[in-house]
């Protein structure tokens, strides 16, 4: 009787066991199957949002192209430098100086200068020396090359690790102070869209400039409740910005070091033009890029060239001397004057025979000299604005002096 009560109950608990495994398999594949209906619910959602959110996406891209070519054109516009005002970094009140000290102006545009005449650099200490162009009293060999000795180079550097204020800095600071100028999100309704702290970072190369930023936006769906963040944008602009400014700087180099170097020599991927006397003397130098455009215009470069010294040959003898009663004419101390006189000017401006004197003093030639034991004449040539001068001497005999 015990042994038939004893398996009764194992047969109980047997029966109890298989029952508990098979409701313990049924709660087991209830649960995978709801955790794929609820992943792929999930997955659903995901793929619906982003595909509300890509005009989102475009519209914030969009932004980016606008206004990283907006700088660019400006960085081309006003010789690669941009002010506070535009989002640049230039020093407050840089560009409120006077017109003519650190740019000119061309239609709409502060343009900065790139060549100076400041030729604290220059190789030599006179300018450009003392019996220019020749290299010694001989006369015998001519020189027309001193590095830095016609002029500055002032042309901002291209990468921040060459310089303050480079193109990429202000590039940079251009498009992070203007993008939220352009986005204005209330343009999408049913979306609650708020923005954190950006990042931009600009890369030029050879052939193209490329605008990175990090900038974490998030989006609300006010309907469905669903959150979203993008927050990776790029844009590329097929502007040959660094072999751009290589050109422009060894264009700048040659104009400031050889007298003889003409501006105007371009290649087969620059062209190169001038528009004279945009200021005073002062001269518009514009680069067009033949193989870059933006918004199907070609890509130009614009800046200014202060106006600099001509170069007049060394005349020689520069020490004469002269019986008394001798009349000093022009010719007396430079035969020929002023065709004879040889002169080079950097800016190639045009002179004439009336850019030319000769002076004793305030006094112009002819003079009569008596009993003077020395004078000292002047013979100079100007462009208008700016000159250069030698003196020559001349020393009386006395002869018949008391």
């Amino acid at each position: 009787m015990k042994i038939k009560q004893k398996k009764s109950q194992l047969t109980i608990f047997l029966i109890l066991g298989i029952v508990m495994v098979t409701i313990l398999l049924v709660l087991v594949l209830l649960g995978r199957q709801s955790i794929k209906k609820t992943s792929k619910q999930e997955i659903t959602d995901i793929g619906e949002i982003t595909f509300d959110i890509q005009p989102i996406n475009n519209f914030v891209t969009e932004c980016l192209s606008i206004i990283s070519k907006d700088g660019l054109k400006k960085i081309g516009n006003q010789g690669g430098y941009l002010c506070p005002n535009q989002g640049g970094t230039l020093p407050e009140g840089y560009c409120e100086l006077p017109l003519g000290r650190v740019f000119v102006i061309h239609g709409d545009s502060k343009v900065f200068y790139n060549i100076d005449n400041d030729i604290s650099q220059a190789s030599v200490n006179s300018h450009p020396t003392d019996i220019f162009p020749y290299t010694d009293l001989t006369l015998s060999q001519q020189n027309f090359e001193y590095e830095g000795a016609f002029g500055g180079n002032i042309l901002p550097a291209l990468n921040k690790s060459f310089g303050p204020h480079s193109i990429q800095t202000q590039l940079t600071s251009f498009v992070e102070k203007n993008i939220d100028g352009c986005l204005d999100f209330s343009l999408f309704k049913g979306f609650n869209i708020t923005k954190n702290d950006k990042e931009i970072k600009v890369d030029i190369h050879d052939d193209d400039v490329v605008f990175r930023m990090e900038y974490p936006i998030i989006i609300n769906n006010l309907v469905s409740g669903e959150k979203t963040e993008i927050k990776n944008f790029l844009v590329r602009h097929k502007v040959r910005v660094g072999k751009l400014h290589r050109f422009v700087n060894k264009l700048i180099e040659d104009d400031i070091s050889d007298i003889k170097f003409d501006i105007l020599n371009g290649n087969q991927d620059f062209d190169v033009n001038i528009e004279r006397n945009v200021f005073e003397n002062d001269d518009l130098i514009i680069v067009i890029d033949q193989k870059s455009s933006i918004d199907n215009l070609q890509y130009e470069y614009y800046f200014a060239r202060k106006n600099r010294n001509p170069s007049m040959f060394f005349l020689t003898p520069d020490e004469i001397t002269l019986p008394k009663f001798t009349e000093i004419t022009s010719d007396v101390l430079v035969p020929g004057f002023p065709e004879a006189v040889q002169v080079l000017d950097p800016d190639e401006d045009s002179l004439d025979p009336t850019s030319f004197s000769i002076k004793l003093g305030e006094q112009d030639t002819p003079i009569n000299i008596f009993c003077i034991p020395e004078l000292t004449f002047t013979v100079k040539v100007t462009d208008g604005e700016l000159e250069d001068f030698q003196n020559i001497k001349v020393t009386n005999t006395l002869e018949g002096c008391s």
